[in-house]
């Protein structure tokens, strides 16, 4: 404890100079893990589809099955007839019993919770309704999507112990946390609310069919205070088995299992060219390629960004070796008396690690707060941005490198420097 002690009256000696090599350490770490979040922000995107577009598959864009567009196929009627609607699970099996090999679909629906059912009631004044929209995601989807929350938690893809559906609501609403809604299907309890700025899961269209799209592209973004379109809910598909949903103009993910012939590949892409278009713009797109747009679009973050973090390291370390090399040489006088008092040399690298290890602390305190003042107005998510353990892994990197790269000058400096002649050339 001596040397932290001995440290702490260096530090307060200079305290504005030292104050500054904290701030420069913290700008430094506080850029890092806005670029480390931003990155996060949209891997915790792509994380639900990894591993369906890790296999065989095409995305189908359906233009829309409504009544009485298909009245010469007679399955399409029979199911009308059966239902009474174009029910849309019951749609997606005959896609699965015609379309070759074993198929699986992934999609999403959606249905309006109506206040006037005694749902939640939008708040937003510039949409023509004051529903909101239940989207209620594929359960392998939904059960991996961790989006953003301002509050609460995420919804579980099981009922709770009072048979109640979870959901998660974006803002816009009058939707409070734990309310729970009494619809004609049952009873929705809202466990999360999701930040102002955040996204729609893919289900819809794409904003730009013409372009190589990625996952993201199919992502909505809904800020709820600018929005024109209704506010949203999610909530597991699981848990609305038997139910039917709107499906209008939506994207489905289509894989087939390995080893699917292209004879009967190219079979799938012309039944499903019956009902919609298949994207294939530039030749076949196909999982293939959305995934390496998406992995693309994760790693251009990190090069866009990676000559701002260069030029920002080289500046930052040089000023901060410089900086504790010149505070070094302040204290040299010190040493040398400290030494003259039976104080080892090696004692003395030890105060300025203990200073170090004080300075880094601080700058470590620093950024800590300023996320947090990021997070409480709100700019984190006007940026995008999430933190997740990699912040924590990459920021305790970061630190060990300055301090090491901080450390060698002093070390050398002492080392290097006589007690006696620096006594004598002080006139002491």
């Amino acid at each position: 404890m001596r040397y932290f002690k001995l440290a702490y009256d260096i530090l307060v000696d200079r305290f504005v100079f030292n104050l500054l090599i904290i701030l420069e350490i913290a700008a430094m770490l506080i850029l890092t893990n806005t670029v480390v979040a931003t990155y996060n922000s949209k891997k915790m995107l792509y994380e639900p589809y990894r591993e369906l577009l890790s296999h065989n598959g095409v995305v189908f864009l359906q233009s829309g099955l409504v009544e009485g567009y298909y009245d010469d196929r007679k399955e399409i009627q029979e199911i009308y007839e059966q239902y009474g609607v174009l029910y849309y699970p019951a749609i997606v099996e005959m896609f699965r019993k015609n379309l070759r090999g074993d198929v699986e679909i992934t999609y999403t629906l959606n249905r309006t919770l109506s206040s006037n059912e005694g749902g939640p009631m939008s708040q937003l004044k510039d949409y023509n309704t004051d529903g909101v929209n239940l989207f209620y995601v594929d359960h392998n989807v939904f059960e991996k999507l961790r989006m953003p929350l301002a509050a609460g938690r995420w919804a579980s893809s099981e009922k709770n112990e009072n048979g109640e559906v979870e959901i998660v609501i974006s803002g816009g609403t009058d939707a409070a946390l734990d309310r729970v809604y009494s619809m004609p299907f049952g009873k929705v309890k809202v466990v999360g609310i999701l930040t102002d700025n955040t996204y729609v899961p893919p289900g819809e269209y794409p904003q730009n069919v013409e372009d190589k799209l990625s996952i993201f592209d199919y992502y909505k973004p809904f800020d709820c205070h600018i929005s024109t379109r209704a506010p949203f809910a999610l909530a597991d598909q699981n848990l609305f088995e038997g139910m039917d949903g709107v499906s209008w103009d939506s994207a489905w993910f289509i894989s087939y299992e390995d080893g699917l012939s292209e004879e009967d590949m190219a079979y799938n892409t012309n039944y499903l060219k019956q009902f919609g278009q298949v994207r294939d713009q530039y030749g076949e797109e196909t999982f293939t390629t959305l995934a390496a747009q998406s992995e693309a679009y994760l790693n251009d973050i990190y090069m866009r960004m990676l000559p701002i973090l260069i030029a920002a390291a080289v500046v930052i370390l040089a000023g901060l070796v410089g900086s504790i090399a010149v505070s070094t040489l302040k204290q040299i006088k010190n040493f040398a008396i400290f030494f003259l008092c039976g104080c080892r040399w090696k004692d003395c690298v030890r105060i300025i690690m203990a200073y170090l290890t004080m300075l880094f602390a601080a700058a470590a305190v620093l950024t800590v707060l300023c996320i947090a003042v990021m997070k409480i107005i709100n700019m984190d998510y006007l940026i995008g941005s999430v933190y997740d353990l990699n912040n924590l892994i990459v920021s305790v990197a970061e630190i060990a490198v300055m301090y090491l790269l901080a450390f060698i000058l002093p070390h050398h400096i002492i080392k290097t420097t006589s007690p006696v002649e620096t006594i004598k050339e002080n006139g002491t």
